[in-house]
């Protein structure tokens, strides 16, 4: 997949790249296909913040993926993603999938065995940080920043 540059209308977006998605898509993804996800912004079960940097971010949606033989491939098109077979019962296959899900697919189904193609995502500049933000990732401070109160490296002089 292709990056293209962002022209420079402003300092953030100068030195800015995305992915060119034209040759995955052309539209929308189709609604009725289309689940919200719940977000948890960092937060366990008791609503206490457990992981820092997160919360925030665009909307973002589970696609439900109907499996049938013939349709195309459908599952663990990530780039660097890979799925493994862990067993063949009867009419159905067991894959472990890159969540750690164990997923049962019919036997008729196919799989490409190889690498993925998106080998250029690595070199995507984010470029401002409010991208960042889009993607629910918030700004980390430092430790030594902070009040004593705050941190264990917070105070001093």
């Amino acid at each position: 997949m292709a990056i293209r540059k962002i022209n420079p209308t402003s300092p953030g977006q100068r030195g800015m790249t995305k992915s060119d998605y034209s040759e995955i898509t052309t539209s929308t993804p189709e609604k009725s296909l289309l689940k919200p996800i719940k977000k948890h912004a960092g937060r366990n079960n008791t609503g206490r913040i457990t992981c820092r940097h997160k919360g925030g971010g665009v909307k973002q949606h589970y696609r439900i993926i109907e499996l049938e033989p013939g349709r195309g491939g459908k599952m663990v098109r990530a780039a660097g993603n890979a799925a493994q077979l862990m067993a063949k019962e009867g009419n159905y296959v067991t894959i472990k999938l890159p969540s750690g899900e164990m997923r049962m697919v019919r036997k008729e189904c196919m799989a490409t065995i190889g690498v993925l193609g998106n080998h250029e995502f690595k070199n995507i500049k984010i470029g401002k940080a409010g991208r960042k933000r889009y993607m629910g990732v918030k700004p980390t401070v430092r430790g030594v920043t902070m009040n004593p109160c705050d941190h264990p490296h917070g105070g001093g002089e």
